[in-house]
């Protein structure tokens, strides 16, 4: 397996978290949809389209950037995070993170681990509805978008907890 140098770790958690820190906070708002042209429809209710990655999964797992290859961490910036409803809060991964969501051809292809500092919360690729209605811990990855709540069901900007995204290693 690769190691990446300490330099691209840095780097790509730089270009990340400069990413995620570009989106503003805002209340209470819906998933704004991806382009129609991408789009397929969604199998689970009051989920945004998810563009498909299932044609460009392979390739495009060959390429990934360090932070989506196994072991990877991308910090989730509290100005990226908005509240979706309820206990969910919602914040759009880059682009690079798509091969690996999960969407409507596979609502459990995502493997990524939501932690709260360094703890992994859980249920992972839990519906919506859970995230939103229940929280403690409960996270889903679909298609460009992470939903997830905190343990507690405190907001995530302002608890003062970090959070990351974490492909899991294999190993």
């Amino acid at each position: 397996m690769r190691t990446m140098s300490r330099t691209g770790w840095r780097f790509g958690l730089l270009i990340a978290s400069a990413v995620l820190g570009l989106a503003g906070c805002m209340e209470d708002v819906a998933t704004p949809p991806l382009p129609a042209a991408r789009a397929v429809p969604t199998a689970g209710a009051g989920l945004p389209p998810a563009a498909t990655a299932v044609d460009e999964a392979a390739a495009a797992r060959a390429q990934l950037p360090p932070a989506v290859r196994a072991g990877g961490a991308l910090l989730i910036g509290t100005g990226a995070v908005q509240l979706q409803s309820g206990h969910a809060y919602w914040v759009r991964l880059p682009d690079e993170w798509l091969p690996i969501a999960s969407d409507a051809t596979d609502g459990q292809r995502s493997t990524v681990v939501v932690e709260e500092d360094g703890v992994a919360l859980a249920p992972g690729n839990a519906p919506l509805e859970t995230v939103q209605k229940v929280g403690r811990g409960s996270f889903l990855h679909w298609g460009v978008w992470l939903y997830f709540s905190s343990s507690d069901n405190t907001d995530p900007r302002t608890n003062g907890r970090k959070y990351h995204a974490v492909l899991p290693r294999t190993d």
